[in-house]
């Protein structure tokens, strides 16, 4: 999701994208940020303690856990005893030496998995084993920041500057860029002079750096917004830089998103709708966002779905703009492998696509 305020993308680029290395190890796992992967088992809460269910509602692994995160490439990273683990699709646990406090975990991406242990940070293996690293802080005492791996390579900022690793650690693409992203759809986003291009895995510019903000790109297209003489024009662009869907120009809207199942999240005059492929405003803005809300869990479509906002609640709309789980949720997220997290009365569910629940709201 990409919305063309300055603090908006700032968090995408640096929270959603990065570990951040100097933030502060709260011991907390996420699930608005692990990645969308298949989800053979699904954390609930009983009395305090984490557990999973699979999607039929029954319980898989007895709830033990102090925390537990969404499964990622089949694991799932836990909290137990006082320590960091992860578990597999079956629950047994790979057990790691790593005492509370001392660790933060990300989630698996092609292998391997994000460990911060005080100044230093590196990739986990499958087994737990240290794979990649330990990275250090720099010559200058500044902290590494270390990205998923994806296409093969993985963002890394040091010194300031930002480079690509492969999973030897070697720099394929030398440090020398302001900001990285992980790669996508063959290409990465990157800025240089203040300015956002996309590099290929050569590091030489496939778009040279134009535009004043820049999203990944997202089923063969990003949005990207660039400075004119009369204020900033947002516009969609192939992987080849080239300017499409002209025609929207002349909606007038404000904020845009990617492109998730054919549709692209767009506000105007304060209300959120949906473009479609060609351009065409297919679902009239109509929806609100609610108040501090993460920009990733309203609006994406997945698996068909998407998560609205009505007023304060939160419910499901079609690809056509039909509400087919009402909005009645404090919380929701999208749906991943036929089901959905939803949050009532600060406890957490999860409903299948008929907006029956499989698991009742616990805590």
């Amino acid at each position: 999701m990409y919305f063309m305020m300055r603090l908006s993308f700032l968090v995408c680029l640096i929270v959603l994208s990065l570990v951040p290395c100097n933030a502060q190890q709260n011991n907390k796992i996420s699930s608005r940020r692990l990645p969308q992967t298949y989800q053979a088992l699904f954390p609930v809460q009983q009395n305090g303690k984490w557990g999973y269910i699979d999607n039929k509602g029954k319980l898989i692994v007895t709830p033990q856990f102090d925390i537990a995160g969404l499964f990622s490439e089949g694991f799932a990273v836990v909290r137990i005893a006082g320590g960091w683990s992860f578990i597999d699709t079956s629950g047994k646990l790979i057990i790691i030496p790593m005492k509370d406090g001392e660790f933060e975990l990300g989630t698996f991406s092609e292998g391997l998995l994000i460990a911060v242990r005080g100044s230093k940070r590196g990739y986990l293996d499958r087994t737990g084993r240290l794979a990649v690293g330990w990275f250090d802080a720099d010559s200058e005492g500044a902290f590494i920041r270390l990205g998923n791996f994806s296409e093969g390579v993985a963002p890394v900022m040091s010194g300031g500057k930002g480079g690509y690793i492969d999973k030897t650690g070697k720099y394929v693409i030398t440090p020398q860029f302001e900001r990285v992203l992980p790669f996508s759809d063959g290409l990465a986003l990157v800025e240089v002079g203040g300015k956002f291009g996309f590099i290929d895995h050569s590091g030489r510019f496939a778009i040279n750096p134009q535009f004043d903000y820049a999203d990944p790109f997202s089923e063969g297209l990003s949005i990207a917004v660039t400075s004119v003489r009369d204020g900033s024009k947002t516009c969609f662009i192939d992987k080849t830089g080239k300017f499409i869907l002209k025609n929207i120009a002349n909606l007038n809207f404000g904020n845009a998103g990617d492109f998730h199942e054919d549709r692209a999240l767009v506000m105007m005059n304060g209300k959120f709708g949906y473009l479609d492929r060609t351009g065409t405003l297919i679902i009239k803005p109509q929806f609100d966002r609610p108040n501090n809300s993460p920009a990733d869990d309203v609006g994406k479509f997945s698996e068909g779905l998407a998560v609205v906002s009505v007023g304060a609640k939160r419910g499901y709309i079609n690809k056509f703009g039909k509400l087919l789980i009402k909005a009645q949720f404090d919380g929701a997220h999208p749906f991943t492998s036929g089901l959905a997290q939803v949050d009532i009365g600060g406890k957490i569910g999860w409903i299948d696509k008929a907006g029956r629940y499989i698991w009742n709201p616990t805590k």
